[in-house]
């Protein structure tokens, strides 16, 4: 019983022996808590207890080599897998629904230590490193395309010459450009030198990024990328792609681009493309919504002249070729006299080419006045190789005078041409002295 006690007592003894010194350790730490405060202050640091609390780090270097030794491991089991089978095709590419649950969650930083540990690994082949490079690479093009174009600079020389690098620089930078355009264009500009077929194969993504976010920068991509670039078939897309919103813009930006062209060739050939290419667009749009683009977009008289000549075609490939007409009619009460008529005879001339029925029918009802004049001499001048005698017809209801004598003329040069005696008989007839 006295033992049992003596027991006791030793045991509550040394709890509370225990307790005291817990006690003492907590103070002495509160203790030391508040200097640190005090010093806090008086440093002009913020006395929180919070500051002081511990934060417990992920090891992210350690989960890249985790998600690297994975990765590796993983493929020289399917190249093990291959060699067992006899198979001699090389693997087109690491199983990335395999990879992916330890690949996708990482940031550019750890793909980087992750590609350090694929260098690293002595029994990999350069082809496989090539492949794992890309492969790693791949994870960043969606969610962060400028880290994967770095890092493709970075190892570049395992990546620039296999086509899944140059996808990856690619595809990265497409999916920049619709977020950051001009950092885009940045990385292509300073890495066109190092990486011309990459950089080549991307421009038409940055200008049809640039189509409608921005029309002067995508017509700065244009030059930046060299002469060679220059045939028309860029401009004319960004002239006709342009939302109608934009496209003013862009008419002032082909404007500027268009001084920048020393070449007289050039230019005129970037002109007519481009100018056919925004006809064919307007065409499109149909009547309404093209007059009015046109109205309040406000061409200067040349660049409305150079699209009025090609809207003629453009109607033939656009709804509704009726509205032919009508654009004739806008032109005629849009353009002063000396610049309509060309214009009115020319897109007669395409509309009688496609359904010169339909073009006969309007004109028997069009009013008269300069707009069905210059109308009749494009109809009379197009008709006249398969019926002769309706456009005669047509070309005697022009009031004598020169516009009437200049129609003959045409018929006389252009369609009688290869037959001396009938020219001669023609020329007789019609008092026409050349």
């Amino acid at each position: 019983m006295k033992l049992r006690f003596y027991i006791s007592l030793i045991a509550i003894a040394s709890l509370a022996m225990f307790g005291w010194w817990n006690h003492q350790r907590i103070a002495n730490l509160r203790e030391n808590r508040e200097r640190l405060n005090a010093l806090a202050v008086k440093m002009g640091i913020p006395a929180q207890a919070s500051l002081f609390t511990k934060r417990y780090r992920t090891d992210r270097i350690g989960e890249a080599k985790l998600a690297a030794s994975r990765l590796i491991n993983h493929h020289k089991q399917l190249e093990a897998s291959r060699l067992a089978e006899g198979r001699s095709d090389p693997l087109p590419g690491n199983d990335t629904n395999v990879s992916q649950e330890w690949m996708a969650a990482l940031d550019s930083s750890q793909i980087r230590v992750v590609i350090r540990e694929i260098l690293s690994d002595t029994e990999l082949d350069d082809r496989s490193r090539r492949t794992l490079i890309a492969d790693s690479l791949g994870f960043l093009v969606e969610n962060n395309p400028a880290a994967a174009l770095v890092l493709f600079s970075e190892f570049s020389t395992y990546l620039k010459t296999t086509v899944m690098g140059q996808r990856i620089a690619y595809n990265s930078l497409g999916v920049l450009a619709k977020d950051d355009l001009h950092a885009a264009f940045s990385w292509a500009k300073n890495h066109k030198d190092e990486f011309p077929s990459i950089v080549q194969s991307a421009q038409d993504a940055l200008i049809y990024n640039a189509a409608n976010q921005d029309p002067a920068l995508a017509f700065e991509i244009i030059r930046e990328f060299g002469p060679e670039y220059f045939r028309g078939n860029a401009e004319s897309y960004l002239l006709s792609s342009s939302s109608s919103e934009m496209r003013s813009s862009a008419l002032v930006a082909f404007r500027q681009h268009l001084a920048t062209i020393a070449s007289t060739d050039i230019r005129q050939k970037i002109e007519q493309q481009a100018y056919q290419g925004l006809a064919g667009k307007i065409a499109k749009d149909g009547f309404e919504a093209g007059s009015k683009w046109l109205t309040s977009a406000a061409p200067t008289q040349d660049e409305m002249i150079m699209i009025l000549e090609n809207l003629g075609v453009g109607l033939l490939n656009a709804r509704g070729r009726n509205e032919t007409a009508s654009w004739m009619e806008w032109t005629a009460a849009t353009l002063p006299a000396g610049q309509r008529e060309e214009l009115i005879s020319g897109m007669m001339r395409s509309w009688t080419r496609s359904d010169y029925e339909a073009a006969g029918k309007w004109l028997a009802s069009a009013v008269t006045g300069p707009a069905k004049n210059a109308a009749i001499r494009g109809y009379a001048q197009t008709v006249f190789k398969h019926d002769p005698e309706t456009a005669m017809q047509w070309i005697m209801t022009l009031p004598p005078g020169e516009e009437r004598q200049q129609t003959l003329r045409y018929i006389l040069r252009n369609r009688l041409g290869d037959n001396p005696e009938a020219a001669a008989a023609f020329a007789k007839e019609h008092g026409i002295t050349e």
